[in-house]
């Protein structure tokens, strides 16, 4: 994490983030071993193996202003986010091995299969927010959102989102009747 403040009106931030993790299997039923599987290949031996990899990166930078105008306070916000995901992995397995004490995968004479797969996830993220807010009582939001991730087709990859909202604290209007019964009051 780092900040950055050049002003007292105006942040930077930035994240970063980096996990990984690995894992190996292995599980040898050795030819001749004594058993109680209601299996008759697994008999003669069997063997399964594999591994994973999995790791992903994660950032944020962003970037607030804060400026006040007369009675008018200003925020301008602006994110921007990246993340990334691989995951990797492989995994076989055989049965019949040619003999015991073995313990490789070519022991195996049949019931080969051979798996593996590979992913890369990418997501990237904008976002801008203004709030404006003007006697401390009449309050206008808004934010617009661009969003992309690699999960979604290229007709579908990228979307927009936006929102806004107002509010009126009326408990802070100078005419308010009774400011000790209720005391914040808004709409």
């Amino acid at each position: 994490n780092a900040r950055y403040q050049p002003a007292d009106w105006f942040t930077l931030a930035g994240q970063f983030g980096f996990d990984r993790a690995q894992d190996n299997y292995s599980t040898l039923r050795d030819r001749g071993a004594r058993s109680t599987a209601n299996n008759p290949a697994w008999a003669n031996g069997a063997i399964f193996e594999g591994s994973g990899d999995e790791q992903s990166l994660n950032s944020q930078l962003s970037a607030s202003a804060r400026r006040t105008f007369g009675d008018l306070e200003t925020t301008l916000n602006g994110q921007y986010l990246y993340n990334l995901r691989e995951n990797s992995g492989i995994d076989l397995e055989g049965l019949n091995l040619v003999v015991p004490g073995l313990y490789t995968a070519d022991a195996a004479t049949e019931g080969f299969d051979v798996a593996s797969d590979r992913q890369q996830i990418r997501e990237v993220g904008l976002l801008a927010g203004l709030n404006l807010a003007y006697k401390g009582r009449y309050i206008l939001d808004g934010a617009m959102r661009h969003d992309g991730s690699s999960l979604f087709g290229p007709d579908n990859r990228w979307q927009t989102f936006g929102r806004t909202s107002g509010t009126w604290i009326a408990s802070e209007e100078p005419w308010w009747f009774a400011p000790r019964a209720l005391s914040l009051f808004k709409l």
